[in-house]
């Protein structure tokens, strides 16, 4: 009974420096930088955002205006690039605007296809969004 006793006793003096230090207050975020730069795939999910919430037109010109942001990278300009076309053509089928839409999916698809190897996986995300 005596060691047992000790034994529970050395893993709890064991724990009490970890469980101290949970009980401290976090630290405060860092801050965030002034003049930071605009970024791409935020705009991204803000045109999602605004598809989402139905406003098809915004969303279309978010889209439209984000595309300054791509960045100068060959792979990551064209993914941002791909991803802002179907984007934009998401919310134009959205707004029943079919034929504006399909040209939208397919200049991506054709924009990834150059950019990308044949059997490249992010070719079949343009695909499967016809």
């Amino acid at each position: 009974m005596y060691w047992r006793a000790v034994r529970v006793l050395s893993v709890l003096a064991l724990l009490a420096a970890p469980l101290a230090a949970l009980a401290q207050p976090p630290l405060a975020p860092p801050a965030a930088t002034p003049a930071a730069a605009p970024d791409w795939q935020a705009a991204n999910r803000e045109v999602v955002a605004l598809v989402r919430a139905g406003r098809f037109a915004e969303a279309e010109a978010r889209a439209q205006a984000a595309l300054a942001l791509c960045p100068a990278d060959a792979p990551l300009r064209v993914l941002c690039q791909t991803l802002l076309g179907e984007n934009t053509g998401w919310a134009q089928a959205r707004a029943g605007r079919f034929e504006e839409a399909e040209a939208s999916y397919r200049n991506a698809l054709a924009a990834r296809e150059q950019a990308f190897p044949p059997n490249d996986l992010v070719i079949g995300d343009s695909a499967a969004a016809l």
